[in-house]
């Protein structure tokens, strides 16, 4: 985060350029009594000023709803506009305005009545995309970059009268597993997969330099060791190496503080042997999706034979009745019978290689299906702790015109997807919250503060042991006093455990947020159910890896 400083090393606050719609520069706001930002993702970010009538009389009039104010850090969309009056006859409007994404709450997308399998992205231009069709309602808008990772995926939708907005950040971004970035000032929207939007800094928090005091709570009430996995009419059945719908994680429990040690080492077996098993088991899965399509087109040939044969045997019978020769037509038909029998042979031999393959399928499955894996005494000591949830996605589906390649590749995706939810629903969650040193402010540590960024990761470390990597969400900017300045945080204690979608639904919310007050050092904020802590535990679910 690029921080300018004045000649007094004080943080210069921003220039505030308001605007018409049209990008018609009409003046510049100075002097304005309050000027609070927060910077935010994926939510849209918030501007607050309060403008003094009397230090900007030619301004004053022009601060209305609907007109933009330009800034060093996005274009703003004015929303609510109140005219106050102090004791002193001072009067002031007080603004609140939006990132100029939030327009995108005020178009409506209406969906067609149908399911439809939609990509994400194309580059093609005459691609029927999700974006493609976002961009021809906000034409002024453009691509700036587009994740490998989500490109050439496509999910399908039945989609309800909505907002743009809430149809990107609600489900789009959690089908395709991605975060919108919008470039408010350039028009410009970037798609990073959410593995890539988080950025990796030097910044590097402890008790040595900027850290003071850390809370750290564990909060359990989500956890899950097994997910029953559904798709809309799919499931991962014919994919799943355990068998059935049902798929497991016992890693939080593979402490002898929970389990004995047979049953630590039979699940450690049990991982190995579904890790050994499931690399043959792809590879059938992939030759059997190979053998369904083939029997499907050899199956389509014969039909197409057949009818073919039927109308040269209409033929031969018109000419037999006409007494004209029937020798080429007849020649014809003896062609057609041993293409069809020769079809008929293949599609016998490839029904017989699909039948090998699924006893092979089968047998891995019963291999390494939970109930043949563990004693009853084994079973007796995990079922306790065998809390299963279901999972179901409805963006994985079965469509009419899908071909059965496609119905199997739906599965995988399905089954994947799902192993990833459960790696982080497997895992207790952490929330933290911390007091630091307001060094944004600070000039001597600009290198750091340029590294600041939304969705960058810092290192806490509490001591040698103990290190959490948070991620920053939400920056709040008070520049009337700087000192207030706020960092919200999604984090967690784990690794590669952390989850995305819930921040999509509800980014509003707080997780741990880092006040700055005046002496440089703060205190949590305790007590009531309007405090900082009681926001923060509404987010404490959110984590990122």
């Amino acid at each position: 985060m690029i921080i300018d400083f004045n000649k007094f090393d004080k943080m210069e606050e921003p220039t505030l350029v308001l605007c018409n719609p049209t990008g018609e520069e009409l003046c510049i706001i100075a002097n304005e009594k309050e000027c609070k930002l927060s910077l935010r993702c994926p939510q849209y970010s918030e501007l607050y000023i309060e403008v003094s009538k009397k230090n900007n009389a030619n301004v004053y009039d022009l601060i209305e709803r609907m007109r933009y104010i330009k800034t060093e850090y996005g274009v703003f969309v004015i929303d609510k506009v109140s005219v106050s009056y102090s004791m002193d006859n001072t009067v002031y409007k007080k603004v609140t305005a939006y990132s100029l994404d939030s327009i995108f709450n005020t178009r409506i997308i209406v969906g067609t009545g149908e399911q439809e399998v939609l990509e994400l992205y194309s580059p093609l231009p005459d691609a029927d995309t999700i974006m493609s069709r976002f961009l021809s309602v906000f034409e002024d808008w453009s691509i700036d970059s587009v994740d490998g990772n989500v490109l050439n995926k496509y999910r399908v939708y039945d989609i309800t009268e909505q907002s743009w907005y809430d149809f990107l950040l609600n489900e789009v971004s959690k089908d395709f597993d991605c975060v919108f970035i919008f470039d408010t000032i350039n028009k410009k929207l970037t798609i990073k997969s959410t593995s890539s939007f988080v950025s990796t800094t030097d910044v590097f928090l402890s008790r040595d330099n900027f850290l003071k005091e850390v809370e750290i709570e564990q909060v359990s009430e989500a956890l899950v060791t097994g997910l029953e996995v559904y798709g809309t009419d799919t499931d991962i059945s014919l994919v799943n190496p355990l068998g059935g719908n049902k798929i497991y994680n016992f890693d939080n429990f593979k402490t002898e503080d929970w389990l004995s040690s047979d049953t630590i080492n039979a699940i450690n077996l049990w991982e190995v042997k579904l890790q050994i098993n499931s690399i043959n088991f792809v590879s059938y899965i992939e030759n059997l999706k190979q053998l369904n399509q083939e029997i499907a087109d050899c199956e389509a040939s014969i039909v197409e034979k057949n009818t073919l044969k039927l109308s040269k045997e209409n033929i031969l019978w018109a000419k037999i009745e006409a007494n004209l020769s029937t020798e080429e037509v007849k020649a014809e038909i003896a062609t057609i019978e041993e293409e069809i029998a020769t079809l008929n042979t293949t599609l016998t031999d490839k029904k017989s290689q699909r039948d090998t393959l699924l006893e092979s399928i089968d047998s891995i499955k019963d291999t390494c299906s939970f109930e043949n894996n563990f004693t009853e005494e084994q079973l007796a000591e995990l079922k306790p702790l065998m809390i299963i949830g279901t999972y179901t996605n409805d963006a994985f589906t079965y469509v009419d015109g899908m071909t059965v390649e496609q119905e199997m590749e739906q599965a995988i995706e399905l089954y994947h997807d799902a192993k990833k939810e459960l790696k982080k629903l497997s895992q207790p969650r952490y929330t933290f919250t911390c007091s630091i040193v307001n060094f944004l402010a600070m000039k001597q540590f600009q290198p750091i503060s340029n590294q600041v960024k939304l969705g960058s990761q810092f290192t806490l470390a509490l001591d040698d042991d103990t290190i959490f990597y948070p991620v920053l969400l939400e920056i709040g900017l008070d520049f009337a006093n700087i000192s207030n300045s706020t960092f919200t945080f999604a984090n967690d204690v784990r690794l590669g455990n952390s989850s995305f979608e819930n921040i999509f639904a509800n980014v509003t919310k707080t997780i741990g947020k880092v006040d700055f007050k005046s002496s440089g050092w703060s205190s949590y904020v305790r007590g009531g159910e309007n405090s900082d802590r009681s926001q923060f535990k509404d987010f404490q679910n959110n984590s990122f890896n």
